[in-house]
């Protein structure tokens, strides 16, 4: 072979292993690039409301930690935050421990205490918010065969206040007996709108018409009101008589007379007040 044709194929070999060297290259890059971890992904999958009273109440978050690599990850810790609208942040962290892969998925809760005014007196304040906007954050920290990464999910919405029992008086009407006495009948009914049961122990109550007081007293009940319920009480003057008042025999002169009642129900845990104002017609 002549010297112009050895210098050829020398050529022609070096150039063959520059461009298999560069091909190899390309294979263990894309290797490499297709062996990467793929974090698991962390997903909200809901809430729970529990232990609810006048008094206090728990929130349950849900979550799921879902592999997407076949390779283990060790979960380490996940850090939550709960921010509640005006209020000092509530911080915490799930430990389930163990590792996901493949097609595994774990699951992650934890129940959270909302806070609470500590005085009695502020509760009622408190709970006439009806609804405190809220968002929580989750953060979990895992080990992969790529060392550390962190996952997060978040949650927002606002958490549903204990109802303040509402009272109102349903019905109300004006008696005349023998022309001269009177007597006025008040029917209240307490609603509760709440997933729990009420305890009432009493109603204290004072009644006045065209602005004179009539009656006032307590009606004892120590009953429960269960949850999504209604219970119905009466309120009367008691029988008055004109022949001692002569505001008594102004009022059964008139077709009808403005009442005000007004208390308070005492429950179990503090009281709400009874305000309510109409007009009575005496039957004809």
């Amino acid at each position: 072979m002549s010297l112009r044709g050895r210098f050829f194929c020398l050529c022609s070999f070096l150039v063959a292993l520059v461009v298999m060297g560069c091909s190899g290259s390309d294979v263990k890059k894309t290797e490499k690039i297709q062996k990467a971890f793929a974090k698991p992904g962390l997903e909200y999958r809901g809430i729970k409301f529990m232990n609810q009273s006048f008094m206090g109440m728990d929130v349950k978050w849900k979550f799921e930690l879902i592999s997407k690599d076949a390779r283990k990850a060790s979960i380490v810790t996940c850090p939550y935050k709960l921010q509640l609208q005006d209020m000092q942040p509530v911080e915490g962290s799930i430990n389930p421990g163990g590792d996901v892969a493949g097609e595994n998925s774990v699951e992650l809760e934890t129940t959270v205490a909302i806070p609470w005014p500590e005085e009695k007196a502020k509760v009622k304040e408190f709970l006439e918010r009806k609804r405190i906007p809220y968002e929580f954050f989750l953060d979990c920290k895992l080990q992969t065969p790529d060392g550390a990464t962190t996952v997060s999910a978040s949650d927002s919405g606002s958490v549903p206040l204990p109802k303040l029992p509402q009272l109102t008086v349903t019905g109300a009407n004006a008696e005349k007996f023998s022309g001269t006495d009177i007597r006025l009948n008040f029917e209240v009914s307490i609603l509760n709108e709440n997933p729990f049961n009420i305890k009432i122990r009493k109603i204290v109550y004072k009644i006045t018409a065209e602005g004179k007081p009539m009656s006032e007293g307590e009606l004892t009940v120590v009953e429960v009101v269960p949850s999504s319920n209604e219970a119905s009480y009466d309120i009367s003057t008691g029988t008055l008589s004109g022949s001692d008042s002569s505001e008594i025999r102004e009022m059964i002169k008139k077709p009808s007379i403005n009442y005000h009642l007004e208390g308070k129900v005492i429950l179990g845990d503090f009281e709400i007040p009874v305000d309510d104002k109409g007009q009575v017609s005496f039957p004809h």
